[in-house]
């Protein structure tokens, strides 16, 4: 994985950051399965909404 230097990245124009799989995993054994779950500011594309769907959650 590839680190990020924070001052590089405040000066750059971009600001689209993801959640990896690892950040997601432990919180995973605290959903039940088959919940719904909103995740207002993602798409299907993103990790968090792939993790928590290989989790068992309905987005």
């Amino acid at each position: 994985m590839r680190k990020l230097k924070m001052d590089k990245v405040a000066g750059s124009k971009n600001d689209e950051f993801y959640t990896p799989y690892y950040a997601v995993k432990p919180i995973l054994k605290y959903l039940k399965k088959g919940a719904t779950i909103w995740c207002p500011f993602d798409t299907q594309d993103s990790q968090f909404v792939k993790s928590l769907q290989m989790g068992g959650g309905t987005m």
